[in-house]
């Protein structure tokens, strides 16, 4: 009897500590997203009335959003840590990325996005992983 009340004890153990991992993702997942928002709303409110910097603002509002949908894709379809294996999610994100810097960018930007928009995607892919590649050396 007393085995038994000991191997029910460390599975109820088991199962706190689980649940207190699973409660602990969800309240980060839960202040990332806040975090996300509440930096979006600021760079909104910066934009409405920062007048010669609101273009700019705006911009920055839109690259804001873009980055928090990259995000929240990478929390649904979790990278695995191959960058051989993760390029194609990691290269779609940076196309949607790079939509939003064609459609609002400044000039300059703007267009080395849509540059970059026009080649393929195995030449984006690997222009990513050699920029990995070489700035983790």
């Amino acid at each position: 009897m007393a085995r038994l009340r000991s191997s029910r004890n460390r599975c109820l153990e088991a199962v706190n500590r689980d649940a207190a991992g699973v409660v602990s993702i969800l309240v980060h997942v839960g202040l990332v997203d806040a975090s996300w928002q509440r930096r979006i709303r600021r760079a909104g409110q910066f934009a409405a009335d920062s007048g010669a910097a609101a273009p700019l603002l705006a911009f920055y509002t839109r690259l804001l959003r873009s980055q928090n949908t990259i995000y929240d894709s990478l929390n649904v379809r979790r990278p695995s840590g191959d960058l051989d294996g993760d390029i194609a999610v990691l290269a779609e994100g940076g196309s949607a990325l790079l939509r939003e810097v064609a459609e609002s960018g400044p000039d300059l930007l703007a267009a080395d996005a849509r540059a970059l928009l026009e080649v393929d995607d195995s030449t984006i892919a690997s222009l990513l992983l050699a920029y990995w590649r070489a700035s983790s050396v």
